[in-house]
């Protein structure tokens, strides 16, 4: 595996050659883990004038952390399987310093990961798993996060591969970011009858609850908290709301009734 290409989002150029197009790095949101974590997919694709009529290997050396407060790497991001990323190489860590003196394969050290991984030749321009970034899901309670975000930077800053090899390298800075709405158990972006429904299967049924199952504050159960937590931003419609921390002003009808069905759920469980 020769590198041939360093991916990244294609923000700002190093050394650009006019003869190829830089290749991009994308992060994407997967949703939750059946942790109840975030799950973040990273992509690379070749640009197609560099591969066209052949083909061409790809190279990644980048960084990449947890730059949520609340929100941290719950583990060391693995490759994705059936990864055309088949070859762990020497890269250049973006960090102040190599985590724990490494600069190839997937390394991690609290919220920081390090990723230099060659992939076998690529004949299109399509997005091409990576690596999966787990970071902790979302709760409306101390320790966690509604938000979280994953900050990538760009691991290569010299240009002595450019000089011996004429390829084009560019720089990744860029940050991703999902952000939960307090009560909205399926990440519709909006809170309404259906989370209430979610809510009422699982109230007060025991531990080893999570997000997607009405827990909100993060404490392994559901509860009146949670429903609490629903209520605060109920809408009752597919009406998004507009930001995960803005409260809206709660209608007495909407509160009151939510907790008549939580008395409802309660009464029938015991």
């Amino acid at each position: 595996m020769s590198w041939k290409n360093f991916a990244s989002f294609a923000l700002a150029a190093l050394l650009a050659s006019p003869a190829v197009a830089a290749p991009t790095l994308a992060v994407t949101n997967g949703g939750l883990n059946a942790q109840g974590d975030w799950i973040w997919n990273v992509t690379v694709a070749a640009d197609a004038a560099l591969i066209a009529g052949g083909s061409s290997s790809l190279a990644v050396e980048a960084g990449f952390t947890a730059a949520t407060a609340n929100s941290g790497l719950v583990a060391t991001p693995t490759l994705i399987a059936g990864s055309v990323f088949d070859t762990a190489n020497p890269g250049n860590s973006p960090f102040a310093a190599p985590i724990n003196g490494v600069q190839n394969g997937i390394v991690s050290s609290g919220n920081n990961a390090f990723a230099a991984y060659g992939s076998s030749p690529v004949a299109n321009g399509n997005a091409n798993n990576f690596i999966r970034i787990i970071t902790k899901g979302p709760a409306v309670a101390p320790g966690r996060s509604l938000t979280s975000s994953v900050a990538v930077s760009g691991a290569y800053s010299g240009g002595a591969r450019v000089a011996q090899e004429g390829v084009n390298y560019t720089i990744a800075a860029f940050n991703v970011s999902r952000t939960a709405i307090g009560g909205d158990a399926n990440l519709s972006g909006f809170v309404n009858v259906t989370d209430l429904g979610v809510l009422a299967t699982n109230y007060e049924t025991g531990p080893g609850k999570i997000w997607s199952t009405a827990d909100f504050s993060g404490d392994g159960i559901v509860n009146v908290t949670d429903l609490g937590i629903l209520a605060t931003f109920y809408t009752g419609t597919g009406t998004a709301v507009a930001a995960a921390n803005a409260v809206p002003e709660p209608a007495t009808v909407t509160l009151v009734g939510l907790l008549a069905a939580a008395g409802f759920v309660a009464r029938r469980r015991n």
